[in-house]
């Protein structure tokens, strides 16, 4: 019964082989420490901007800053600020729709002037002809 290449211990390899494994070994493992460390030190890094950027934190220093009022932990303060920008983006929404109705309104208004002088030149041709008659 063979023996496969990798089942056989390293103390029976060869000199060369051996050295081939163990570099192959050692600089998988580097780059493995390497990759590690640079991943913990992203979360590192990221969980101290998180806690220097906290939201509270920002929304009191801009509080501060513009002389304005937190709007930190009132449940109730929360919700009329999400609302009051609802609120907003539906008053864009509907000047958006009233500059539309203006529009439709007005050219709706010239279409009817045409059809009005049209229906005005057929009932005066009309009438001339009834009156020529």
């Amino acid at each position: 019964m063979k023996l496969k290449d990798s089942a056989v211990p390293s103390v029976f390899k060869t000199d060369d082989s051996v050295s081939k494994d163990y570099s192959l070994y050692r600089s998988q493992k580097r780059d493995i420490r390497s990759y590690l460390i640079d991943t913990q030190r992203r979360v590192a890094v990221k969980r101290f901007l998180d806690s220097f950027f906290d939201r509270r934190k920002v929304l009191t220093f801009l509080a501060n800053l513009y002389n304005n009022p937190p709007v930190v932990g009132d449940k109730n303060k929360l919700k009329i600020q999400r609302m009051r920008e609802v609120i907003r983006k539906l008053n864009r929404r509907n000047k958006k729709l009233n500059e539309l109705y203006k529009y439709w309104k007005e050219i709706s208004a010239a279409k009817t002037e045409m059809l009005k002088n049209t229906l005005t030149e057929k009932q005066r041709q009309l009438y001339m002809s009834r009156k020529e008659m």
